[in-house]
């Protein structure tokens, strides 16, 4: 008999570290599904160490290039998280506040990993 043991999806990891820290640099997050949340986080518990400290470096330096980037209002807001599996682009992890939408684009592939991001305001009538 074999048995085979799951290994962690690095692209659900991936997702997981973009939650944790570019989710860190605000005010508050939230993730809107407890189940997605916790399915990230199993896959990336599962994925070799080493993986996860490239995910987290890859992570903590695209938070530095946004927080350059975007005002400082954004990281001021409480914001809820949805991750999304979007068949048509790349996944993506959506920050919704009050006033903004962060909307980070994340492809795991190793040296060649892709992020891109997308800031929307907010408009009342």
């Amino acid at each position: 008999m074999r048995f085979s043991f799951h290994k962690g999806d690095v692209q659900m990891a991936f997702e997981y570290a973009i939650y944790m820290m570019i989710g860190d640099e605000f005010k508050m997050m939230e993730c809107n599904s407890q189940w997605k949340e916790m399915s990230l986080l199993i896959n990336y518990k599962e994925v070799k160490v080493d993986t996860q400290y490239k995910l987290e470096k890859l992570c903590i330096n695209y938070a530095n290039v946004l927080k350059r980037r975007l005002p400082k209002s954004v990281w001021k807001e409480n914001v809820i998280v949805k991750i999304y599996d979007n068949g048509s682009y790349l996944p993506e992890v959506r920050f919704v506040g009050e006033h903004y939408i962060l909307r980070i684009f994340c492809k795991y592939r190793g040296r060649k990993s892709k992020l891109d991001f997308e800031l929307l305001k907010k408009t009342t009538k």
